[in-house]
């Protein structure tokens, strides 16, 4: 009997499902595309990892691999209107410093910052 399935882990199908669950509310709540429905699982994903489990005893998900606290200063909500910084060299003197044109769709794993879709 062979216990490499989905279906067989009680466990998986419970965090599978939380995580699906949490991606359409989320790309319900933000009135996204249903295209980007890979994006709202890897933020859901990204977002429960920095949350407390009472199986961990009240750690994070983060803390435990990583060793280190996550800061939750930087979760926004997905799908939410975001203001993009204008490079000097693009704008004139009177022009904006910034331009509201993008929604956030997650978070950068390997690098300081946001994912973005110029809409």
């Amino acid at each position: 009997m062979a216990f490499y399935t989905p279906q067989q882990n009680g466990g998986a199908e419970r965090k599978n499902r939380t995580l699906v669950e949490s991606a359409r509310y989320m790309s319900h709540q933000s009135n996204m595309l249903n295209t980007f429905w890979v994006e709202a699982i890897l933020t859901s994903c990204y977002i429960q990892n920095r949350c407390a489990h009472i199986v961990l005893k009240n750690k994070t998900l983060e803390k435990v691999w990583t060793g280190y606290k996550p800061s939750l200063n930087h979760i926004k909500m997905f799908g939410c209107d975001s203001y993009v910084h204008v490079p000097f060299k693009l704008r004139i003197k009177l022009d904006n410093k910034f331009t509201k044109v993008c929604k956030l769709l997650g978070y950068s794993e390997n690098l300081k910052g946001f994912k973005l879709y110029d809409t």
